[in-house]
């Protein structure tokens, strides 16, 4: 039986892009005592970072577009560290928005709301979450937005619905 979570995307004609094989030191993603802490997503778009900046060669509609797909590859990350069982997944609790912007250029506000509303047309109400966006000066690979997230998971091997 297909999860609500991958009803939901096919519903609303989503696709959760390829994650990609992450060369960094760090890691793409962690899992700690039920908590699952996904590092800065870049938006995708045909297999390419969406690059720009706000105020110099791209809009605030750009931005917004950039926005979903960086909240689909944090979608990404969040199925492939739950080995695609969406039944261990809890609660989204907080999301962190990065947009590229020159000084002045823009309220980023109402481009993370475009990520936040991705969030919740997938996961529902356990897509409610606290959110901080920063508008600034330069992002990996010239990336037009970053997003990370930290969500509430059940552990792997215990039984869904009984934390610690």
């Amino acid at each position: 039986m297909t999860h609500r979570i991958e009803q939901r995307l096919q519903a609303l004609n989503l696709t959760l892009p390829q994650v990609p094989v992450h060369a960094a030191s760090d890691a793409a993603w962690k899992c700690c005592a039920g908590w699952l802490v996904v590092g800065g997503q870049l938006p995708m778009a045909n297999g390419r970072v969406i690059t720009g900046r706000i105020g110099d060669d791209c809009d605030l509609q750009a931005g917004a577009t950039a926005a979903r797909q960086g909240a689909l590859a944090v979608l990404a990350q969040i199925r492939q560290a739950l080995m695609g069982d969406w039944s261990r997944f809890d609660q989204l609790a907080r999301i962190t928005v990065q947009v590229n912007a020159a000084p002045g250029s823009c309220d980023p506000d109402p481009i993370a709301k475009a990520a936040s509303e991705v969030f919740l047309a997938v996961l529902g109400d356990c897509g409610t979450h606290a959110r901080t966006v920063f508008a600034v000066n330069a992002l990996p690979r010239g990336a037009l937005v970053q997003i990370d997230a930290v969500a509430r998971i059940t552990p792997q091997g215990q039984p869904i619905g009984l934390f610690p």
